[in-house]
């Protein structure tokens, strides 16, 4: 199985068990790290390595502190949910990281499980945008609207992280270089 191919240290073993059991529950990405966190092997569905390594840094460190929880990341202007599960055999020898594209699929999929509407609030490197929504919508059909300007460009800082007020009418951005 997958713990019997981690352990054999074949790199080619270990590519395949990570498609394989990725595709198996509909993960666009599935990654293998080290005990101390570091990319041993992914595999992606699409094209966006390049953009790959940022969205560790963004993801890894919470999840680590808190696997049982998730974190939203965008890469190539689409955003995915990640999730990581410490590896154990019996102690920990690695952690899974796989994460699954949002899209109106998965927005469909949550409204029937729960009963409530997704709307999404996305940061850039130069801003946050809202996709406007409106109940019962089944698809998005305008475009996204621009909410407020963040310092970007030649400075190197980029939005870290978003978070609604408790009461919703305000919104806090966390704004950091690239060097942190």
């Amino acid at each position: 199985g997958f713990r019997s191919a981690v352990t054999s240290g074949d790199e080619e073993t270990i590519q395949s068990v990570l498609e394989n059991h990725g595709s198996r529950i509909g993960a666009d990405v599935t990654a293998l790290l080290d005990t101390d966190l570091t990319l041993r092997a992914v595999s992606l569905t699409d094209d966006s390595m390049d953009e790959f390594p940022e969205t560790l840094r963004q993801v890894v460190p919470p999840l680590a502190a808190h696997p049982q929880g998730s974190q939203v990341a965008v890469m190539d202007g689409v955003p995915y949910q990640f999730v990581m599960v410490p590896m154990r055999a019996p102690v920990v020898i690695g952690w899974v990281l796989m994460g699954f594209q949002i899209d109106q699929s998965r927005a469909d999929e949550v409204r029937q499980l729960l009963a409530v509407h997704v709307a999404l609030v996305v940061k850039g490197a130069d801003g946050v945008v809202k996709v406007p929504y409106e109940t019962g919508q089944t698809s998005v059909n305008t475009a996204p609207v621009r909410v407020t300007d963040l310092p970007a460009g030649a400075n190197h800082h980029w939005t870290k992280n978003i978070i609604a007020s408790p009461d919703g009418r305000k919104l806090y951005a966390t704004v950091g270089s690239n060097s942190n």
